[in-house]
């Protein structure tokens, strides 16, 4: 715990893309980190205001957890591993277990840890976060079906977590083990005040 404090967090690192140029970064309102999802739903207040996206247009770069379908979510180690965590009485993802979403496109994104490693899956379907940049091995497909949510590897295949409670990508169909609720804390203040009005 105390190492996954101590990483200095760095600008995104791109495979094959120099760094020598600076690009201009303007802050949306929105976009700032610690912003809260206002509470609306029992799922949402029994989550301390965690909230799953169900639907493409809700996907955005943003700190994320990946809750499994035990109810547990997944937890990034110092050592590059990412494995199920414990279940949790208040079911509030704790630091470890808190990533940044990367989103690449309308349904690629990379996930970042706060070791500030990023998620790869290897061919072998070996799932790791040992990365230091995105590329092909760290895109992940977000795939949305009736409010589900399943994360495919560029294997061809989804990420679940084996009996060992390692995650993997081997599997070719999205079964219930497969289905991953993506949970995040962002709020879109614009969004909410046009609820509001």
């Amino acid at each position: 715990m105390a190492e996954y404090k101590q990483v200095k967090i760095g600008k995104l690192n791109l495979k094959g893309v120099s760094s020598h140029k600076k690009a201009k970064s303007k802050k949306r309102k929105h976009d700032r980190p610690g912003e809260k999802v206002e509470v609306q739903d029992e799922d949402t207040i029994h989550h301390g205001g965690w909230w799953a996206i169900k639907e493409y247009g809700q996907i955005r770069s943003c700190n994320i957890a990946l809750q499994t379908w035990k109810g547990t979510y997944i937890i990034a180690r110092d050592n590059g591993t990412l494995v199920m965590g414990e279940l949790h009485e208040n079911s509030v993802p704790e630091v470890e277990e808190i990533f940044t979403l990367v989103k690449l496109s309308e349904t690629k994104v990379a996930f970042k840890s706060g070791y500030g490693k990023y998620m790869s899956v290897n061919s072998r379907g070996d799932v790791s976060g040992r990365s230091d940049a995105i590329g092909p091995q760290e895109l992940l497909e977000i795939v949305v079906e009736d409010g589900k949510t399943a994360l495919q590897g560029h294997n061809g295949y989804f990420l679940a977590v084996n009996e060992s409670g390692e995650l993997k990508a081997l599997s070719s169909k999205a079964r219930e083990k497969e289905i991953f609720k993506l949970r995040t804390d962002f709020v879109n203040k614009k969004k909410e005040e046009r609820r509001h009005k």
